[in-house]
């Protein structure tokens, strides 16, 4: 009985996973948009932080832009 059982069990777990198509996914059309983005300048608390955090908002603000996914909003359109 109990090996009727299993059989049964294996059959029907085999059967559902044959049974499985696998998925497929047509792209055929799309227009990916950069996302704007503000890089805001930072405030150094000390003399010797102010080379660093021009050069951390570039780095940032390059390596965004370069993905091609994001562009960077002026300085000039900032609400403040």
């Amino acid at each position: 009985m109990m090996f009727r059982l299993l059989l049964l069990i294996f059959i029907f777990v085999g059967y559902g996973v044959n049974a499985a198509e696998p998925l497929r996914i047509k792209i055929t059309e799309g227009v990916i948009e950069p996302l704007p983005f503000a890089a805001p300048t930072f405030i150094a608390e000390n003399d010797g932080g102010h080379n660093y955090v021009k050069k951390i908002s570039d780095l940032v603000s390059q390596d965004l832009t370069g993905t091609g996914l994001f562009r960077k909003i002026p300085l000039q359109a900032f609400i403040s």
